[in-house]
C-alpha cells in the first residue's frame, strides 16, 4: 500500500485515560500534544529530503504489547535517549511491519545516525512497499550512503518515476565526494542525461553543479548552480552548494557576501551561520566568526547537535581553548558524553598533554566512540614513549570489557607492530589465539606478520583456517595466493588460489595485481601489462607500480616503464622496492 503520510505518533489531548485505552488514544488519535522527535536539521552533507509519505490515513491495528513500546520509544525520544527510541521501532518495525511504524523507524534511525539500522529498516520499508516513492528514495539515500552511488541514482530515479516529488538526487553527489573520479564521471553523464529530459529539476541541477565542481570545474559548476537559483531563488541547499564552493575555491569576499545576506534573509537557518562562521574563519575574522557561533547557541541553546559542530568548526580552526569550552559543556549531555570526551582527549593530545589526554580518553563510555578512544589513547602514549603504559590500560581494558577483549588484543598487535616490536606482537597474537581460536580477524593480522617476519609456514596455517570457515573469502584467498606465488613448486597452487579470487571479485586492484603478476611469473607479458595497468590505474600503490614497471620492461615498453617509475618514486622516494628495482633494472641510468 501507498497511499501517504501515516504520523504513527499523534498526539495526546486528553487525561484520566487508562490502560490499552490511553496507548490507544496516544498512537492513534489526532489531538495536539506532539511526542515526536525534534526536527533535525543536519549539516549540508548529511541534510536528504524525502519524497511524499506512503502511510497517510492508514490505522495500524496493533497489540497492547506494540502499542506500549511505541508509547516508551517516543517518551524516550522527548528525552533524547534515542538508543531506547530506535531499538523499539526497529523491533517493532520489524515484528509488525506496519509501513508507517517501519518508515519511523527509519527516520529515528537516520536521526540518530544509526546508519546500520537506517539501512535495515529502508530495506524493509522496500520491501513492504515496492512501488512507494519513499521507500525507494530511502533505499536509494542508504545505497548511495553506503558506497553504491551509480545503484543509489538508479533507486532515486526510480522513485521520481513513481510519483516522488522533490528526490534528492544531489545528495547522490555530495556521497560521490567520497568516490573515484572515474565514478564521478559516469554520475556526471547520468545527471547531463537526465536534465536533457528534465531540465526544470532543481535536485539534478544542484548535483550536476556539484559534481562538476568536484571534478574541477569550479566556472562551470557556479553556473548550474545559479541555474538552480533562477528556479528556485531561495533554496537553501543550492545557496549552501555555492557558498561552500566559493568559501573553498579561495573566492572568500564573494562567499562571506553571499553568505551574510543569506543570514540575514534567514536569520534561523544555523546551517547558513556555521558555514558563514568557517568563512569568516578563513578570512581571518576570527570575532566575527565568534559572533556567528553566540547567535546559532542563543537561537539553539538546548541543541547538542549544533554544540558539537560549533565546537568541531573551533578545534579545527586552532582555537583549542573554545572548542575545549564547547566539548566539556557537550560533556555534560549524556548522549553526546562519549563523542565530547573523544575531543577532549583529542585536543589534549595536540597539545602535547598525554596526562590530561588519556583522563579523557579512558572515561569514554561504552559506545561508538570506545575503541577509536582506546585506539587514539594507546599511540598517543606510545609517541610519549609510554609504551608500556598503554599497553597495561589495554590489559585492564580486556578486563573491563571481555566482551571487546579481541579487538584489544589486535590494538596491542598493530601498536607493538608499530613500534617494531614484531616478537611482543607476535606473542600478543599467539596468546590472544589461544582464548579466541577461530577469530578471523585475528589469524589474518597473525598471518601478515608471519608475512613480514618472512615466516611462510605459519602464514599460510592462518589463511588456511579462516579458508576452512570461509572458503569464499576472496581477500584471504587472494593474499595466500599471492604468497605462495614466489615458493618453489607452487606456482599451479597460486595460480588456482588467485584465479578463484578473481572470480569471487574482479574489481579489486589488489586481486587485479596479483593476476597480473601470476601472469608475469608465467611469462605472459602482455597479459601481465593489461591487468597491471588497470590495478595501478585504480591503485597508485608502490608495490603495484613495481609490478607494472618489471612487466611493462619486460614486454619491451621501456618508455612507458620509465614514465610509471618516475610518478610512483615521485609520490614515494624512500620506497626500498622502488629502488631495488631501479637500481636491477638501471632505469635511471636508461636514456
Amino acid at each position: 500500500m501507498c497511499n501517504g503520510r501515516h504520523r504513527i505518533v499523534p498526539r495526546f489531548c486528553r487525561t484520566g485515560l487508562s490502560g490499552s485505552v490511553v496507548l490507544a488514544a496516544v498512537l492513534l488519535s489526532g489531538c495536539v500534544f506532539d511526542l515526536s522527535l525534534r526536527p533535525s536539521d543536519p549539516p549540508i552533507n548529511r541534510k536528504v529530503e524525502h519524497g511524499p509519505s506512503c502511510t497517510v490515513g492508514h490505522q495500524g491495528s496493533f497489540s497492547e504489547q506494540t502499542l506500549y513500546q511505541l508509547l516508551v520509544a517516543e517518551m524516550a525520544a522527548h528525552r533524547t535517549d534515542y538508543e531506547t527510541t530506535l531499538a523499539n521501532y526497529v523491533k517493532q518495525a520489524e515484528t509488525t511491519r506496519d509501513e508507517g511504524v517501519i518508515e519511523r523507524a527509519y527516520h529515528v534511525a537516520t536521526y540518530a545516525g544509526a546508519m546500520l539500522s537506517a539501512r535495515d529498516m529502508a530495506k524493509l520499508w522496500l520491501e513492504v512497499s515496492p512501488d512507494c516513492p519513499s521507500a525507494l528514495v530511502a533505499m536509494g539515500v542508504e545505497t548511495a550512503r553506503n558506497g553504491d552511488r551509480e545503484a543509489g541514482m538508479k533507486l532515486l530515479l526510480q522513485a521520481r518515476k513513481a510519483g516522488g516529488g522533490d528526490v534528492p538526487f544531489s545528495f547522490v553527489a555530495v556521497q560521490a565526494e567520497a568516490g573515484e573520479k572515474e565514478e564521478r564521471d559516469d554520475l556526471l553523464q547520468t545527471f547531463k542525461r537526465e536534465l536533457s529530459h528534465d531540465h526544470r529539476n532543481v535536485e539534478l541541477r544542484m548535483g550536476y553543479g556539484l559534481l562538476l565542481y568536484l571534478q574541477g570545474q569550479t566556472k562551470a559548476s557556479l553556473k548550474e548552480l545559479d541555474a538552480a537559483l533562477k528556479r528556485s531563488s531561495g533554496n537553501l541547499q543550492a545557496l549552501l552548494f555555492k557558498g561552500r564552493i566559493l568559501h573553498e575555491s579561495g573566492r572568500t569576499q564573494e562567499a562571506v557576501a553571499l553568505l551574510s545576506e543569506m543570514v540575514r534573509r534567514h536569520p534561523q537557518a544555523h546551517r547558513i551561520r556555521l558555514l558563514y562562521a568557517r568563512t569568516l574563519m578563513k578570512n581571518g575574522n576570527i570575532a566575527g566568526a565568534q559572533e556567528q557561533f553566540d547567535a546559532i547557541l542563543q537561537q539553539r541553546p538546548d541543541d547538542p547537535d549544533v554544540l558539537l559542530a560549533i565546537a568541531l568548526i573551533a578545534m579545527n580552526n586552532d582555537m583549542p581553548g573554545k572548542a575545549g569550552a564547547y566539548f566539556h559543556k557537550l560533556a555534560e549531555i549524556p548522549a553526546y558524553a562519549d563523542v565530547a570526551l573523544l575531543h577532549l582527549g583529542r585536543l589534549a593530545a595536540q597539545m602535547h598533554d598525554w596526562r590530561e589526554g588519556r583522563r579523557h580518553f579512558l572515561r569514554v563510555p561504552p559506545g561508538k566512540h570506545l575503541m577509536q578512544a582506546r585506539i587514539e589513547l594507546v599511540h598517543m602514549l606510545a609517541d610519549h614513549q609510554q609504551l608500556s603504559l598503554a599497553r597495561s590500560d589495554l590489559h585492564n581494558d580486556r578486563k573491563k570489557f571481555p566482551s571487546r577483549a579481541v579487538h584489544f588484543y589486535l590494538i596491542e598487535g598493530e601498536l607493538l607492530l608499530k613500534h617494531d616490536q614484531t616478537e611482543l606482537a607476535a606473542k600478543v597474537y599467539d596468546l590472544a589465539l589461544e582464548k579466541f581460536a577461530d577469530h578471523q580477524g585475528l589469524l589474518y593480522a597473525r598471518a601478515m606478520l608471519a608475512d613480514k617476519l618472512g615466516d611462510v609456514a605459519t602464514l599460510e596455517k592462518m589463511l588456511r583456517r579462516i579458508l576452512t570457515q570461509d572458503p569464499q573469502n576472496a581477500v584471504v584467498l587472494n593474499a595466500l595466493g599471492y604468497s605462495l606465488l614466489d615458493q618453489p613448486g607452487r606456482l599451479k597452487e597460486s595460480a588456482q588460489l588467485i584465479h578463484n579470487a578473481f572470480a569471487l571479485n574482479p574489481d579489486d586492484p589488489a586481486v587485479v595485481d596479483s593476476l597480473g603478476w601470476l601472469e608475469f611469473r608465467q611469462g605472459n607479458y602482455t597479459q601481465a601489462v593489461k591487468h597491471l595497468r588497470r590495478a595501478y590505474r585504480q591503485l597508485k600503490d608502490p608495490e603495484v607500480a613495481v609490478h607494472l614497471v618489471e612487466a611493462l620492461w619486460a614486454a619491451g615498453r621501456t618508455d612507458e616503464a620509465r614514465s610509471v617509475w618516475k610518478e610512483s618514486l615521485q609520490q614515494n622516494p624512500d620506497h626500498k622496492l622502488l629502488k631495488k628495482t631501479i637500481d636491477r633494472l638501471e632505469i635511471a641510468k636508461t636514456p
